[in-house]
């Protein structure tokens, strides 16, 4: 096991571990002490370095079903790290106890989601003691596709008042008196020479994400306060915050007004507009030109002028102002912002097998996400990858050859290039050959989530558009009497859209499939029109084509 609680750095000791784990009766299995445990210090999970220490172990598996009973002490010498505590896990809490022991008469602000239980605080010789004891939490259950807030978990929120750290203090508990204390900590730091020629901001954006790797070297009050914007530049490498304070020195170099923007990210939560804390996990800057505003992630090297990754959109984050914090929201992404236009061209050959060559577009977090999937892989996982792409959950075709184009332009579309053939040969009953132009929308490669007894939304991530354009043709040595054509449909829901047409010109068949998904979740109050939607959808694409021989 590995606990994020049991975490030491310069300012956090671990003091007290005791883990036992008992048989369902009470029998004590094993104990393990702090001296059991493995410590690991030194390297984040983001390919940077930090001064923390996490202690972890590998127990022995005894036999199911037991019961483990996990108590620490943690002594920090700074309430910078206390942030709070989450209570519910994906197995069952028969009770939890935890206590905060402030020393010096610190005020402690908390908020506790998913439980109506209070803390009790009680002082003594000096020590305020805030403790909460929450019994029988049930376990959590394993949810596809959940949005990150949508279930209110029991997790404890901590802050608070007069926080110091570093030489910095925490003027007041309010999102003004975060945005003024990051305040002090980053705009010493935007110190930049100003360059004797005037750029765009643009240019300046594209200079950063050119020049500047991700590295994060996090130290202490590091792990908020940016390195100086000119050291980051000279050596071409910082984390979240020093890119961002980068940009901003830029652009301030050139009279531009620009802020750093603390941000969660959205698949880690949302920010609880009541409850002001410095729950944070990245960086990003926001710039003010007139009436136009420009939000910039400068650690999204795939991103362009003006674009945000998926984890950035529609969500509220903190705009770090001369006066203080202020919240705001980043724009929402919009269909056609994520964009797929697939060309693909079906032959059936005189022997009746299928060819099928394939060019895709893709745009905005669509292409992101492509070119970070392909772009570490070696060519062998490249093909299987594509041939699960193009296949889905079914095996019609084989993968003949396969290219890219742009893979590292991020200013044109991420192309793909694939050449495949036809498993099976066209299907044939009788007299009649059926031929399916859903190349990308067949019935086993639609996710659908089970709704019946779902109160949860269902996640989608971001909003998308995808134009199929599919063009089948049909070897001239191939005698086709009739064909029965598809006809045009289009399903339109507040959370969907989808249309097909088609035409046929001599032994050629043109079909156009658009599907828009317009929002980023679909909530249960819409869950019937989701049944409804896929019904339709379901009963579209399983039609074929039908050409009927001698």
């Amino acid at each position: 096991m590995c606990s994020s609680d049991l975490v030491e750095n310069n300012s956090t000791k671990v003091k007290k571990v005791k883990l036992q784990v008992l048989s369902i009766d009470g029998k004590v299995l094993f104990t393990k002490e702090k001296k059991h445990f493995n410590k690991q210090c030194g390297y984040g999970s983001f390919g940077g370095y930090d001064d923390n220490c996490i202690f972890y172990l590998y127990g022995e598996a005894p036999q199911f079903p037991y019961i483990i009973d996990f108590e620490y002490t943690v002594e920090c010498k700074s309430l910078f790290y206390l942030t709070g505590e989450t209570f519910q896990h994906y197995i069952p809490v028969d009770s939890v106890s935890f206590t905060v022991n402030s020393t010096d008469g610190t005020i402690i602000h908390s908020k506790l989601y998913g439980s109506d239980a209070l803390p009790i605080i009680s002082d003594y010789n000096g020590i305020t003691s805030y403790q909460w004891v929450l019994n029988n939490i049930p376990a959590l259950e394993s949810i596809k596709y959940l949005p990150p807030d949508a279930r209110e978990e029991i997790h404890l929120s901590l802050v608070c008042e007069q926080l110091s750290f570093g030489g910095y203090t925490l003027p007041e508990v309010s999102w003004y008196g975060i945005g003024m204390w990051y305040n002090e900590l980053y705009q010493s730091k935007c110190n930049t020479v100003p360059l004797q020629e005037s750029f765009s901001m643009e240019e300046i954006y594209n200079n950063v994400i050119e020049n500047v790797r991700y590295v994060a070297i996090e130290i202490g009050v590091g792990g908020f306060q940016p390195y100086d914007a000119a050291l980051t530049e000279s050596r071409a490498f910082g984390d979240c915050k020093d890119m961002s304070t980068l940009l901003v020195s830029r652009l301030h170099n050139q009279d531009i007004t620009a802020y750093p923007v603390l941000v969660l990210t959205r698949d880690n939560g949302r920010i609880d507009p009541d409850f002001p804390n410095l729950g944070f996990n990245h960086a990003i800057t926001v710039a003010i030109e007139g009436n136009d505003t420009t939000w910039m992630d400068p650690t999204c090297n795939s991103c362009t002028y003006g674009e945000l990754p998926s984890g950035d959109e529609d969500i509220d984050v903190l705009v770090v102002t001369e006066e203080g914090g202020v919240l705001r929201r980043t724009p929402a992404s919009k269909p056609k912002d994520n964009q797929i236009l697939r060309n693909t061209s079906l032959y059936i050959a005189a022997d009746k097998t299928v060819h099928v060559s394939c060019q895709i577009k893709m745009f905005g977090n669509l292409g992101r996400s492509m070119r970070g999937r392909l772009d570490s892989k070696t060519k062998n996982e490249r093909r299987e990858y594509l041939e699960s792409y193009i296949n889905g959950n079914e095996s019609l075709f084989d993968l003949s050859t396969f290219s890219f184009e742009n893979m590292d332009d991020i200013n044109e579309p991420f192309i793909m290039h694939i050449e495949a053939k036809g498993i099976k040969k066209v299907d044939k009953i009788g007299k009649k050959w059926y031929i399916n132009p859903y190349l990308f929308f067949r019935e086993k490669n639609i996710t659908k989530v089970k709704t019946s007894d779902r109160k949860y939304p269902i996640n989608f991530s971001y909003p998308y558009q995808v134009i199929d354009s599919i063009t089948i043709q049909i070897d001239t040595s191939l005698q086709v009497d009739s064909v029965k054509f598809i006809k045009p449909d289009t399903i339109e829901t507040s959370f969907n859209f989808f249309a097909t047409k088609a035409k046929q010109v001599d032994n050629l068949f043109y079909c156009i499939v658009t599907k828009d998904l317009k929002t980023y979740q679909v909530n249960p109050d819409q869950f019937l029109e989701y049944e409804m939607y896929y019904q339709r959808l379901k009963k579209i694409t399983s039609k074929y084509i039908k050409l009927y021989t001698h």
